[in-house]
């Protein structure tokens, strides 16, 4: 009974560490912006990630899906290669190396996709960004 108590005051602790987290997180890019974005003018990889995150809260999926197609991969993912071995899942450290491999390549392949697609976000993005600093 009492690992049971014990267990779940633990979870509640992750849970409310992850949402102060999150939170701190989106008032700290509120605020500021990509830090990418801010130095150089050009959109990261991850451009677009925030905004797709809080779509998929919204259920807006399409709207998602525009601003990041990676979004609907990377939290699920990124969870997993935090806390499996906290949480016992399945998986070693082979499979956290590829998953994260795998992860970073995606977000460099969609990335050089959407910059080269007319009315892509990143394309958009993009070519504001560069005309605008060299105009």
């Amino acid at each position: 009974m009492e690992k049971d108590a014990t267990k779940r005051r633990k979870l509640i602790r992750v849970l409310l560490i992850h949402l102060a987290a999150g939170a701190a997180f989106a008032l700290w890019l509120f605020l500021t912006g990509c830090p990418i974005h801010r130095l150089t003018g050009l959109p990261c990889p991850g451009c677009g990630m925030s905004r797709a995150l809080f779509c998929l809260v919204r259920l807006d999926f399409a709207g998602a899906w525009y601003y990041h197609p990676l979004a609907f991969f990377l939290p699920p993912a990124a969870l997993w290669l935090i806390h499996r071995k906290a949480w016992k899942l399945p998986g070693g450290k082979r499979a956290a190396i590829a998953v994260a491999a795998a992860l970073g390549i995606a977000l460099l392949a969609v990335y050089a996709i959407r910059a080269f697609i007319p009315g892509s976000f990143v394309y958009t993005e993009m070519r504001s960004s560069i005309f605008a600093a060299n105009a």
